[in-house]
């Protein structure tokens, strides 16, 4: 199987999203987020991260997903996850068959020591787990076992990396500076808050039901950096 790795269009820098967010409030820009002990940066800054987070919980969004390719090892039944896992998405499928879920306790109960074709998995404990594990002729003819997963909320942005960028499609660009201009005019008691609130609700609302013109292939991604429990 060839992996390929998608890159995809990236949001501005946070740095530049602070910078919009003041300007259009009628505020002076920050140079920099590093260090930085500008209140009203800051608060844009927290509102950027609370609307990415908040986009990012409004739905099972089709971009949330990603493709593992699990790289299998002969007799081996726990694997690595990735590292921004949250939860099954697809399962497994290796040549037309489906590996199947299994709820731990009866996953368990299986006999050990097996070896052959994959037949059900398990998801417990931070472990993938495979049954039976997979023999060296598996490996030989499959190598790689794909499946899709639910990606886990990014962790929120800092002062530390002006060049960083939130996680998110960049079709949710106006929601996000929205939601950061209603959170720094409410603090600076601007009467017209309310007005990017409602904006911001307005266009998430018109980005949710189109949420099918965002439906592309999951990237896939690689097990080399992921980190060794299921969460």
């Amino acid at each position: 199987m060839t992996i390929v790795t998608q890159t995809p269009t990236q949001m501005p820098s946070i740095l530049e999203m602070v910078k919009r967010v003041k300007r259009e409030c009628g505020l002076p820009e920050p140079t920099t987020l590093v260090g930085t002990t500008d209140k009203q940066a800051l608060i844009a800054l927290d509102a950027l991260n609370d609307a990415a987070n908040d986009i990012f919980g409004r739905k099972r969004w089709e971009w949330q997903e990603s493709l593992f390719g699990l790289q299998l090892q002969s007799g081996v039944v726990q694997y690595n996850l990735p590292a921004d896992f949250q939860r099954m998405s697809k399962d497994p499928i290796v040549n037309g068959v489906t590996v199947k879920p299994m709820d731990p306790v009866d996953f368990y109960s299986l006999p050990t020591g097996a070896l052959g074709s994959p037949l059900n998995y398990t998801v417990h404990g931070y472990i993938f787990e495979l049954w039976p594990a997979p023999s060296v002729d598996y490996v030989a003819a499959y190598p790689i076992l794909p499946y899709v997963y639910f990606r886990e909320t990014p962790a929120r942005l800092t002062t530390v990396d002006d060049s960083a960028n939130l996680n998110l499609p960049p079709v949710f660009l106006e929601c996000l500076i929205a939601f950061g201009k209603w959170k720094l005019k409410a603090f600076l008691e601007y009467p017209d808050a309310e007005r990017d609130h409602q904006r911001y609700e307005d266009t998430l609302f018109l980005r949710m039901n189109v949420d099918r013109t965002l439906r592309t292939s999951p990237r896939m991604r690689m097990p080399a950096t992921g980190r060794k429990s299921w969460c």
